[in-house]
C-alpha cells in the first residue's frame, strides 16, 4: 500500500525550495570563503594535483560533488569558475535530492527534511561543505523517502534503489549508523511494520555492511574512534566535561531550535494520548540524548566549532522527521497556525549562515590550503586570497 506523503497546502514545499535557493545564492557569493576553508581547500589541491577524484576511506558519496568540478578543470575552465562550481555543486546536490523526493517519489514529508536539516542547527557547517557526513545524510533521506512510502514493502523492483543506496550511505561516515537506526525505528513505530520482512531485510543489510566497514576501516577513522576508551576512563564524571558545557552553550545560542522543537514535539505527542505516540516521543528524545552523549564523551575536551556543528548534524534529522511527518500535517489540519511562524523561523536560521559571527569571522583570514606534515595530516595555515589563487595555479594550468 502506498502512503500519502504530501501536504494539503503548497507553502511547506515552497518554503523548503526557497531555503535551498537562498543557500545556492550564498554558495555563489561566498564561493571563496567555502573553497578556501580548511579541508575543502585541501581537497581542491589534492585532486587538482592528481587530476582525479580524491576519495577517502571509501566514502563513495563524494563522487557526486567531486566529479563535476574535476570535469570543469579538465575542460580548462578558469580558476574562479572552477571554485564557484565546487561551491555550488554541494547545494545543487541537496536541491536535486529535495526535488527527487518531492516530485519523483512524491514524498514531500521527507523532502522538506532536507532543507530543514541544513538550517535547523547549521551555520558554520555551510563553510565545511566538503564533509561527506551531510552528503551521506542526504542520501539516507533519499533512501528513507523511498521506503517510507510503502507499507508493507514488497520483494520487487522497488527494492533495487534502496539496496543500491545502502553502501553509499553506510560508507559515508562512521556516525551515520545512528540516523540509520533512528529512521528505521521511527517508521516502524509510525506504521507498525510487524510483518514487513523486506523492511527487516534492509536493516540487516545496512547493519551488516556497517559492521564490515567498521572491521575493515583504518587510518584516520580508526584514530577518531575514542568513545569506548573514554567511556571507561571518564566514568563517572561525564557531566563535568568541557564538551558538555560546550553543548549547553550551543543550545542557548546557535542550537536554540533544538530544545524548543523537542518541547514542541513532546507537547504534540502527549496530546495524542496514545502508547504509540509515547513510544515515538521516547524514541526521538532517546536518540537525541544518546547521540549527544556519544559525541561529548568522544570529544571530552571540546573541538573546533565548525567541526563540532558538522558532527551534530544528525540531531537535525532526529527533529526534522517528526516535525515534517507529523507536526506540520497536524498544523495544516487544525489551521491553528499559518505559514508565518515557520517562515520567520527558517528565514532567521538561514540568515545565521551569513551573520557577522559566522561568515565574516572566517572570510578575512581565508583559513585553508593545508600543507601536509610528516605524519600526513593537514596543517591549517591562514593565507591571503592572492596566495590561495597563486598556489592553486601551481598545481594545474587554468584559463585566464
Amino acid at each position: 500500500m502506498l502512503l500519502s506523503k504530501q501536504y494539503a497546502t503548497p507553502w511547506p514545499m515552497r518554503l523548503g525550495l526557497a531555503v535551498l535557493l537562498v543557500l545556492l545564492v550564498l554558495a555563489w557569493v561566498l564561493y571563496l570563503e567555502r573553497a578556501a576553508y580548511y579541508d575543502l581547500a585541501w581537497h581542491v589541491v589534492m585532486y587538482l594535483k592528481s587530476n582525479s577524484l580524491f576519495l577517502q576511506n571509501r566514502r563513495f558519496v563524494a563522487i557526486v560533488t567531486q566529479w563535476p568540478t574535476l570535469m570543469a578543470t579538465r575542460a580548462g575552465w578558469s580558476l574562479e569558475a572552477v571554485l564557484r562550481l565546487y561551491s555550488l555543486v554541494f547545494v545543487l546536490y541537496y536541491l536535486a535530492i529535495f526535488l527527487l523526493c518531492a516530485f519523483w517519489l512524491k514524498n514531500e514529508h521527507v523532502a522538506l527534511a532536507v532543507p530543514l536539516m541544513f538550517v535547523l542547527i547549521a551555520s558554520r557547517t555551510f563553510y565545511w561543505a566538503q564533509s561527506e557526513f551531510p552528503q551521506g545524510l542526504v542520501a539516507l533521506l533519499l533512501w528513507y523517502a523511498i521506503v517510507a512510502r510503502q507499507t508493507p514493502m514488497r520483494w520487487d523492483r522497488h527494492l533495487v534503489l534502496p539496496i543500491l543506496l545502502v553502501p553509499v550511505v553506510v560508507f559515508s561516515h562512521p556516525l551515520v549508523i545512528f540516523p540509520i537506526v533512528f529512521l528505521w525505528g521511527y517508521d516502524w513505530l509510525l506504521n507498525r511494520r510487524f510483518r514487513d520482512w523486506p523492511y527487516y531485510a534492509l536493516l540487516v543489510l545496512m547493519v551488516g555492511l556497517y559492521l564490515y566497514r567498521s572491521a575493515t576501516i583504518g587510518g584516520y577513522e580508526s584514530q577518531q574512534m575514542t568513545f569506548k576508551p573514554n567511556l571507561k576512563q571518564l566514568f563517572p564524571h561525564y557531566f563535568n566535561l568541557t564538551s558538555v558545557t560546550e553543548f549547553i552553550e550551543l543550545c542557548k545560542g546557535n542550537f536554540i531550535a533544538l530544545p524548543l522543537l523537542l518541547l514542541v514535539i513532546a507537547a504534540y505527542y502527549l496530546t495524542q494520548r496514545s502508547w504509540w505516540a509515547a513510544l515515538r516521543l521516547a524514541w526521538v528524545w532517546g536518540f537525541v540524548a544518546v547521540y549527544v552523549f556519544v559525541v561529548v564523551v568522544s570529544r571530552p575536551d571540546g573541538t573546533e566549532a565548525t567541526y563540532l556543528e558538522n558532527i551534530y548534524l544528525p540531531l537535525g534529522i532526529f527533529i526534522a522527521i517528526p516535525v515534517t511527518t507529523e507536526l506540520l500535517p497536524a498544523i495544516e489540519r487544525s489551521r491553528a497556525v499559518g505559514s508565518g511562524p515557520p517562515t520567520s523561523c527558517w528565514v532567521t536560521r538561514a540568515g545565521a549562515i551569513h551573520s557577522p559571527g559566522c561568515a565574516l569571522a572566517y572570510a578575512p583570514t581565508l583559513c585553508g590550503l593545508p600543507q601536509l606534515d610528516a605524519a600526513g595530516n593537514g596543517l591549517r595555515t591562514p593565507i591571503s586570497r592572492t596566495t590561495f589563487f597563486t598556489k592553486l595555479c601551481q598545481y594545474r594550468p587554468f584559463a585566464s
